[in-house]
């Protein structure tokens, strides 16, 4: 029997909470292709994660974020700026949008990306570097990342409502 043509099926892909893709269970390791189908990923009203291409529609299963922050590197020409390079799961980089970061639960941080469209958790790798920019304001007791002259707060989760994929 046809589905119907609005009808969006599974794609039986799977990212972990480490970023990694799946498909029926066995790691995508074609970078190339993990790349195409997450330039073609998009949230539905229901906020599931779905990836459309070549007029075909399917939803993918997401354990915490579709992206995840692999490495961060300070750019030293940029750093009195907030400017972080960040590479992600699926092979791009871009600069960190410092003003999204955030802290959720069991302490592990997030930030937006693509064009603040989507979360990204950071894997304890890229943590570990991003927080040799970080300090505490006592007076606040909010942690920040360093950019010059600028102090970028991380909020905890429940600061954040309105954030894709918090």
């Amino acid at each position: 029997m046809p589905q119907p043509q609005n009808e969006i099926h599974p794609c039986e892909i799977r990212i972990d909470k480490e970023g990694t893709w799946f498909f029926r269970g066995s790691e995508m390791f074609r970078k190339d292709i993990v790349r195409l189908l997450a330039d073609n990923m998009s949230r539905d009203e229901k906020g599931r994660y779905l990836i459309e291409y070549n007029g075909e529609r399917c939803w993918l299963e997401v354990d915490d974020t579709p992206f995840a922050v692999r490495s961060v590197t300070a750019v030293p020409e940029a750093i009195s700026r907030g400017e972080y390079l960040i590479k992600l799961n699926e092979g791009s980089e871009e600069l960190l949008d410092a003003e999204t970061l955030w802290i959720g639960e069991s302490n592990v941080m997030y930030c937006l990306v693509r064009r603040r469209a989507f979360a990204a958790r950071f894997t304890r790798a890229a943590y570990y570097q991003l927080a040799a920019f970080i300090d505490y304001d006592e007076d606040s007791g909010i942690p920040y990342l360093r950019g010059g002259e600028r102090r970028f707060a991380i909020r905890a989760a429940g600061d954040c409502a309105g954030r894709p994929g918090s």
